[in-house]
């Protein structure tokens, strides 16, 4: 029997260092557990607006279809971005223009904006840049109604102001004097190059002209003389 205490002694410290290894690896698992946890907890480097992005995880879409914010259980692919922090003092504004108006533009130029959200704030900007490419509309990309992308800068962004919301901007090109202009709607396309419609004698013919500015009703040209007739 004294023979057999030995034996069972050293039984029952390899049992203890086996629960014991058992023991620190549970630890070692909640360790890891709780720093999963905690970095799965993301604090904002700055004050701002909280904008959560659309799940676009979505099994199927169709054109204008308006896609769900991301909600608490969505499931989220590695890399997606699922919130975004604003800095409400450097908001922005971005619009599009015609293909008309994109010579029109340079940057510093002031801008009045009306949001409808909002209708009695009065806000003021300046354009910030003014796309250099158009951009693709629809989805067979029609080159005839091209749009230009156009960033304004607020002068004093409204703490109201949210992602999304929507307005007209009014932006001032600055003043032209001394200029011939003639209606837009004698203005024509030909082979590319602008053209007007002159009377001489009973018919009308095609003279080429130059544009200078140009708005939605109004068109400064040059090579034309005062006085002219012009068909519409």
């Amino acid at each position: 029997m004294n023979e057999d205490i030995p034996s069972h002694a050293a039984s029952n410290h390899a049992d203890i260092a086996v629960v014991e290894e058992k023991l620190s690896k549970a630890r070692l698992s909640m360790e890891q557990a709780r720093k999963n946890i905690q970095d799965m907890h993301l604090r904002a480097s700055m004050d701002g607006l909280v904008a959560v992005q659309e799940n676009r995880q979505t099994m199927f879409y169709f054109q204008g279809m308006r896609l769900p914010e991301y909600r608490e259980g969505d499931e989220v692919q590695p890399g997606s971005f699922v919130a975004q922090i604003l800095a409400i003092d450097q908001m922005e504004l971005q619009g599009k223009v015609a293909e008309i108006d994109r010579a029109n533009l340079s940057p510093g130029q002031p801008a009045n904006i009306e949001i409808y959200a909002l209708p009695h704030q009065k806000i003021s900007g300046r354009v910030k840049d003014v796309a250099g490419a158009a951009m693709q509309n629809g989805f067979f990309g029609d080159s005839s109604s091209s749009k230009f992308g156009v960033v304004i800068a607020l002068d004093h962004p409204d703490s109201q102001l949210r992602p999304g919301l929507t307005g007209i901007v009014a932006i001032s090109a600055g003043e032209v004097k001394d200029v011939l202009y003639v209606p837009s709607a004698a203005v024509f396309a030909k082979n590319g190059d602008p053209v007007v419609y002159v009377r001489k004698g009973g018919d009308f013919v095609q003279q080429k002209i130059k544009i200078t500015r140009r708005s939605e009703t109004r068109i400064a040209v040059e090579g034309l003389a005062q006085g002219t007739e012009v068909a519409l």
